[in-house]
Order: C-alpha cells, then structure tokens, then sequence
C-alpha cells in the first residue's frame, strides 16, 4: 500500500518539476526579448548588461538545475521570481515607460514570475 502513495506524491513532484521548469523559460524568455529590444535601441555599449544577468541568468540556469538539485533550483527561481513579481507590481503602480519591452515584461513576466512563486515553494517542500 505505501507503494501506492509513494508513486503518486513521486508523480505530483514530478508535474511541479516540469510546470516550474516550463514557467521559469518563459520568464527567461520573456526577459532576454525584452534585453534584446534595449540592445536593438542603446546598441552593445550602453545597453544594461547586469539586466541579463539578474533576470534571465537564475531563471535559465535554475531550469538546467531543476533535474539534478531541485531544491536549490527551486529557491533561486521562487526567489528571483517573488522578486520580479515585486519590481512588476511596484512599476505598475509608479506608471511605465511607453515601451513594448516594459509592457511585455510588466503583462506577461509578472503575472508569470507570480504563478512560478508558489510552485517553486512547492518543489522546494518536496511536494
């Protein structure tokens, strides 16, 4: 009978797995489109570079750890993705910038980043 149960929890972790590491890609994605418009306007010199860093780096590079450590991946991308939901909200409020790279980020990375929050501290739990 325990095997029973410890198959489905295994099962349930497993779809939490994949929807977190399918959500932390879009976010990623979401993040590098909106880098490569700054780029496309500033050019390389003045373009933010630690933007690529901060927002598509955790999320990509806690996608390739998710399989191996996932817990650990799970805290980088719930962190990275409590606080982008975060910056999102904060930006809405305070009014953006007529830009497509913002609205894309604010419209559909928020409201992403905010949906990958608590799976993430569902796959952090072992759940």
């Amino acid at each position: 009978m325990s095997d029973v149960f410890s198959t489905t929890t295994s099962t349930r972790s497993d779809a939490s797995q994949r929807i977190l590491g399918a959500l932390a890609v879009a976010v990623g994605g979401v993040g590098l489109i909106k880098f490569l418009g700054l780029l496309a306007v500033y050019g390389p010199a003045q373009s933010p570079w630690g933007f690529l860093l901060v927002l598509v780096t955790p999320f990509l590079a806690g996608r390739l750890l998710l399989q191996s450590h996932p817990r650990m991946a799970a805290a980088v991308i719930g962190v990275f993705a409590a606080l982008l939901a975060a910056v999102c909200v904060v930006a809405l409020l305070q009014g953006i910038e007529p830009y497509w790279g913002d609205y894309l980020l604010i419209f559909v990375g928020g409201p992403l980043a905010l949906a990958a929050t608590p799976i993430a501290v569902r796959v952090w739990r072992g759940r």
